[in-house]
């Protein structure tokens, strides 16, 4: 006997394995540092973040941010809501709308996304918040230290490889739906 799965179902089955996927990545990144010896690039990344733009989109992923940093405060892991991670994210998430913007799953977007962010979201999100903040200027030259740029992009690499590795099974199985 064959089952019937309407093309709305299934679209419905594919935003839920994206939101859920995605939240967990965000979760076990948010508590990995407190129960575990990971590396920066575990505790740092953004991989439930990047898939969740790629595929939803900016408006969506700034609202799922905002969702996030609240959560992050109602359960104590930050201190207020507004604050520098709050505009790394929106940044990250700009980077990765306006690089991944097509329909379909854009790999070499993905990895566009992550060279950039770790070349400049670092940079703009001190400065768009210092401006906000009145906090003091920050100096650039040792944000744009050489050690700083490869710390950003094994994070950030690390991002991107995770969610291109995460789109090519999702999209393989999503084939074997259809």
């Amino acid at each position: 006997m064959k089952v019937c799965i309407c093309k709305n179902e299934i679209q419905t089955v594919y935003i839920c394995i994206i939101f859920f996927t995605s939240a967990s990545f965000v979760l076990f990144t948010a508590l990995s540092l407190i129960f575990f010896n990971v590396p920066d690039y575990i505790y740092l990344n953004i991989i439930g973040i990047f898939i969740f733009t790629v595929y939803f989109g900016f408006l969506p992923a700034v609202l799922y941010l905002l969702f996030i940093q609240y959560l992050m405060m109602k359960f104590g892991l930050i201190s207020s809501f507004y604050n520098y991670s709050l505009m790394l994210g929106f940044i990250n998430v700009l980077i990765i709308s306006l690089c991944t913007k097509k329909k379909k799953i854009d790999y070499i977007g993905i990895l566009v996304a992550s060279v950039i962010m770790a070349v400049c979201s670092n940079v703009f999100s001190i400065k768009i918040y210092g401006s906000i903040s009145n906090t003091e200027t920050i100096d650039f030259a040792a944000i744009m230290s050489f050690g700083k740029i490869i710390r950003q992009f094994r994070i950030y690499i690390f991002s991107g490889l995770c969610t291109a590795v995460f789109f090519y099974i999702f999209n393989i199985s999503c084939r074997r739906l259809k």
